[in-house]
């Protein structure tokens, strides 16, 4: 499940310690801004944190605040370019969400026959994400594509 809090809240950290207790997840925080000054490295900390994902017995809600500074447009927008490094952080981010995604059961018939998916891939009741951002209109599509639920908060 992806949902995306619209506008900045200041109650959300208590918010999502809740949700993660009653939904018996552990649960992460990273800021949008936490991801480019890794540089090359970005790609290799995205993959830890879905592996971390992956074999908590538990699961995980990540939440990412600021999504917009991480998972912005990749094309040029207001001409600024994304580095390469944060691109690349970017496209592990997609690869790894793609993975949950593409297995998800309520896909339209008509996207989900142009998709091939993983046989041994299966939707999660254990990983959620929650966005948050100020200015969702900055995501890229991709990312648009993975959000399940708008709040405003």
């Amino acid at each position: 499940t992806a949902t995306l809090l619209s506008r900045a809240c200041s109650r959300v950290y208590l918010l999502l310690k809740g949700l993660a207790k009653h939904s018996g997840l552990e649960y992460a925080i990273l800021t949008g801004g936490d991801v480019a000054p890794l540089g090359r490295d970005g790609v290799t900390e995205v993959h830890k944190l879905f592996e971390w994902a992956r074999t908590s017995r538990r699961g995980l809600l990540l939440f990412i605040d600021e999504a917009d500074a991480f998972l912005r447009q990749r094309s040029v927008a207001n001409g600024e370019l994304m580095s390469e490094d944060l691109r690349n952080a970017l496209n592990a981010f997609l690869y790894r969400t793609g993975e949950v995604w593409a297995a998800r059961p309520r896909m339209s018939r008509a996207r989900s026959s142009l998709l091939k998916t993983d046989p041994d891939v299966q939707a999660s009741d254990k990983f959620m994400l929650v966005y948050a951002s100020n200015q969702p209109e900055q995501f890229d599509w991709a990312i648009n594509d993975r959000i399940d639920e708008v709040r405003a908060c």
